[in-house]
């Protein structure tokens, strides 16, 4: 009996002590195997002893191994939680900061369009690419308030300096009645694509623009400037 449990322990080998039901076998061999022993009052060969103490002990460092292994992936992912939550926190913060910023500028660019007396998008355009104008200060107001509302768009107006034409931000002059036949068209839902304005083509009709040659044209300026002029 005692000869077959030494065998048993002899075939056990430290690889397989990195699957936890190999580490259990063992144990469960080596603890019967000293307890026979111990209750026939044998004593254990000092080299099955030192087999027995070598792959303890191995046992033992995988276990601890694994439970430091554990632990440190444990502290790792805790480590790199926080760091995200602290990453979001920032960049929440950061976003904040600039939003209360621009609200900030978008109030105040406001403010001095109110006080030049500056409310629609038409005398917006006329202060922001007309030189000459205004201020440098209401110029620039103008000009970014309508950047940011209308991204990559061109506005039009009633001509200032050629009262029988409307002029664009792109510097190009239509005659006002040229302009008055295709908002007309536009307004009764009868514009199309291909049609011209003056020497331009209207290239796209969209829900929120309007593109006539390399003007994008918003229909709020649209709208206005029907209104102005009729």
């Amino acid at each position: 009996m005692a000869r077959r449990f030494a065998e048993q322990l002899t075939q056990f080998r430290p690889e397989q002590f990195t699957r936890a039901e190999n580490r259990r076998e063992f144990s469960d061999v080596s603890k019967r195997y000293t307890q026979f022993m111990d209750a026939t009052g044998q004593k254990i060969p000092a080299k099955t002893r030192a087999l027995i103490d070598k792959l303890e002990k191995l046992a033992a460092d995988t276990i601890e191994n694994r439970q430091a292994r554990r632990a440190q992936s444990a502290k790792l992912a805790e480590q790199t939680r926080r760091r995200n939550e602290e990453k979001r926190r920032r960049e929440q913060a950061e976003r904040e900061r600039r939003e209360r910023e621009e609200r900030a500028e978008r109030e105040r660019r406001e403010q001095i369009l109110a006080a030049a007396g500056a409310n629609t998008i038409i005398a917006r355009a006329i202060i922001a690419f007309t030189r000459g104008t205004t201020s440098e200060d209401i110029r620039r107001a103008a000009t970014n308030t309508l950047r940011e509302q209308y991204p990559y768009c061109a506005f039009i107006w009633p001509g200032v300096k050629n009262p029988d034409t409307v002029e664009t931000s792109k510097g190009i002059q239509v005659s006002k009645t040229t302009a008055r036949r295709l908002l007309a068209l536009w307004n009764a839902g009868r514009a199309r694509v291909g049609m011209h304005c003056g020497p331009y083509t209207v290239r796209d009709i969209a829900p929120d623009f309007v593109q006539i040659g390399c003007h994008k044209i918003p229909v709020d300026n649209l709208r206005e400037l029907a209104a102005a002029l009729n």
